[in-house]
């Protein structure tokens, strides 16, 4: 059975609902709290594997006790972990996350790994069981070498451009569809669709929070209006739709506008719920899968 891969970032997420940020040099109480874990291709797995898709995460966690936490959370979810930093006591990304329950915004602290050799992975195993590879920008290097070869076997890679930032250039010259959000603003005002289209992505469509997704491929584009919902927490909303998108675009095998269409239902449905699960299991509760 063919599987999905996901190579990028993995972190340890402490979420603090609350009605404001606290004042500088004092205590403040949350209103709720909880840990789990996150990430842009962490959160795509899980989504994707909670829609019934079997995902691959390929990761940076580590052996530290935080780490092995991370793990046995990902086990729960089934999904098989390929660890960067296997042995390693090295601390995973780790970030605390306050979210505003009167207006709905987060702000993120994020502590971030120090930079580790290059490891080598099984591309070869790795192309050989891949129906797809999702990659956001955490591993640009180490994901622009598989991608290459990827290519050559016609599996086709899906690249989460959250923010733009000096590898996105890169992986757009080299990933097959992108789905980007509005907050990833190329450089000299260009426009990103335009770039998208230079580039040479074959299927490219960009996001905007609560607004329509535009979308565009070599033959026909439009736009997906979002479900109306009241919105809770849009944490990892972004994430679990590119989950959502590679489930029912090579799971499914929907066209790409059609795939996007269900995958904005998906994460339309989990900002209506605190953290980034439950929306997900809530619209598999509710439709067959």
């Amino acid at each position: 059975m063919k599987r999905g891969f996901f190579i990028g970032r993995t972190t340890m997420d402490i979420l603090y609902y609350m009605e404001g940020l606290p004042a500088e040099n004092k205590k403040a109480k949350t209103l709720d709290y909880r840990t789990c874990v996150g990430g842009n291709a962490c959160n795509a797995a899980i989504t994707y594997s909670l829609l019934g898709g079997k995902a691959v995460l390929i990761t940076a966690i580590g052996n530290s006790s935080i780490g092995k936490s991370i793990k046995m959370e990902l086990k729960e979810y089934d999904i098989e972990v390929v660890d960067l930093l296997e042995g390693q006591d090295i601390l995973p990304f780790l970030s605390a996350i306050l979210i505003n329950v009167k207006t709905e915004s987060r702000t993120i602290w994020g502590g971030h790994q120090p930079p580790f050799a290059k490891i080598e992975l099984d591309e070869e195993n790795i192309i050989r069981d891949a129906a797809f590879i999702l990659t956001d920008n955490q591993f640009p290097k180490l994901t622009v070498s598989l991608l290459e070869k990827a290519e050559s076997k016609q599996i086709v890679s899906v690249f989460d451009a959250e923010r733009w930032g000096e590898e996105t250039e890169m992986l757009l010259e080299t990933v097959t569809e992108v789905i980007a959000s509005s907050d990833c603003l190329p450089p000299d005002q260009r426009n990103l669709m335009e770039v998208m289209r230079e580039k040479g992505v074959l299927c490219r469509a960009v996001t905007d929070g609560g607004n329509p997704t535009i979308w565009e491929t070599k033959e026909r584009s439009g736009t997906i209006q979002p479900i109306h919902v009241t919105v809770v927490d849009t944490l990892g909303a972004g994430d679990i739709m590119h989950g959502a998108y590679c489930y029912f675009r090579f799971d499914r095998g929907l066209p790409f506008e059609k795939a996007l269409e269900k995958a904005v239902q998906v994460s339309s449905c989990s900002v209506a719920y605190q953290g980034p699960r439950q929306g997900v299991l809530e619209y598999v509760a509710r439709n067959e899968r």
